[in-house]
């Protein structure tokens, strides 16, 4: 898949993604094995309140959003519980995963 160039960053700008070993990282700088080590349940789905819309719940969940946060792809959102998806996360996400925000 080609990303459009207004998603490309610069090499400078591109965030260091550590090589998975295969079968314990499915999530650029996430360690699922670690993951599933937790307390908290894994993965299900929920339904959102607000939207109705389901959702990823979990340990799996609470990893990505604090991978997220790290990267600076998302930050808090203006109402509580919500966040927004950054121009650098638009970006990220373009670059890869091939999703396109605009």
């Amino acid at each position: 898949m080609t990303v459009p160039a207004q998603f490309r960053a610069s090499p400078a700008r591109r965030p260091h993604w550590p090589r998975p070993a295969p079968a314990t990282t499915t999530w650029p700088g996430l360690n699922v094995s670690e993951v599933r080590r937790s307390r908290r349940r894994f993965a299900g789905t929920c339904i959102d309140w607000t939207q109705r819309r389901g959702h990823l719940n979990g340990a799996l969940a609470a990893a990505i959003t604090t991978r997220l946060f790290e990267l600076g792809w998302i930050e808090r959102g203006q109402r509580r519980r919500s966040v927004r998806v950054t121009e650098a996360g638009a970006e990220g996400l373009a670059l890869t995963f091939g999703l396109d925000l605009a």
